[in-house]
Parts: C-alpha cells; sequence; structure tokens
C-alpha cells in the first residue's frame, strides 16, 4: 500500500481498510464485491448485496462497527437472525466476546463488534482490515451454510 498519513478522516481510513480487505480476498482467490460511501463499505459474494460485512464509523459513538448485516426482507433478517444465534457460542469461541448478534433498525438484524474510533492511522487501516478479514472468513463459511 502507498504510504498513508497518520491522521486519516475516517472516509480516507475506510477506503483503505476497504482496498487492504479486497485485495486480501483477491489473493485469496475469493474475490469479493465492494461498495464504499463516506463512513462506511460493504463487502459480499455472489449476486444478493441485502446481506453483506461492513465496516461502518461511528462517529458520534466513537466506535468503528464490523460486522454481517441483514438488510433484506423481515423474514430472511428473521430467519437468518435466529439460525445465527445457533451458531453465535461457536463464533464467539473463534473470535472473541466481543461479538454480538442483534436486531435493529427497519427490521434488520447483524453480527457484529465494534472497535475503538482512534487511532486512523496507517498501522491501524492493516490491523482492522486483519481483524474484518478474519470475521469475514470464520462467519462465511456458517452463513453459505444456511
Amino acid at each position: 500500500m502507498n504510504s498513508i498519513s497518520n491522521d486519516l478522516k475516517p472516509p480516507a481510513f475506510v477506503s483503505a481498510v476497504s482496498r487492504e480487505v479486497v485485495a486480501y480476498f483477491a489473493k485469496a482467490q475469493m474475490p469479493v464485491h465492494s461498495r464504499s460511501r463516506s463512513y462506511l463499505a460493504q463487502f459480499w459474494w455472489g449476486n444478493d448485496s441485502s446481506v453483506h460485512y461492513e465496516i461502518w464509523i461511528h462517529e458520534h459513538a466513537a466506535r468503528i462497527e464490523l460486522g454481517l448485516h441483514f438488510e433484506s426482507n423481515p423474514t430472511r433478517n428473521s430467519s437468518l437472525y435466529a439460525a445465527f444465534g445457533n451458531y453465535l457460542l461457536e463464533i464467539q469461541d473463534r473470535l472473541g466476546e466481543s461479538v454480538w448478534l442483534e436486531e435493529w433498525d427497519k427490521g434488520w438484524a447483524r453480527l457484529y463488534e465494534t472497535l475503538p474510533y482512534a487511532p486512523m492511522d496507517e498501522a491501524r487501516v492493516y490491523a482492522v482490515a486483519g481483524r474484518f478479514c478474519e470475521i469475514m472468513e470464520c462467519v462465511q463459511p456458517i452463513y453459505e451454510t444456511l
């Protein structure tokens, strides 16, 4: 990666993390679809982006969210929420108890963890991207079986 400023703004941080995630899965020969919008980036495999991984900067809460979002129709979201509930302890055993599953806004649900907001520097880009890839590699095989 090219040199990154030591004081990244959230959109630049998200963009840099996104580039690292896409590059990681491309190198693993598992190309992932992605899109970025300012304070968030989404990643998914296949044709349906309504269920996607997301990095989202919550500036007011001073947190960075990494997770799998279920933003399909309420029936599908509820079904995925229940199914992932059966795997939550296994996921937490592998990724840590900081990973949570919850229903939230608009009938959506998410499996996620949050990290402290700062610092947003080059070293943190690599750390956050690495953690995000770890989450995706743990959760995606489960999602594929559901």
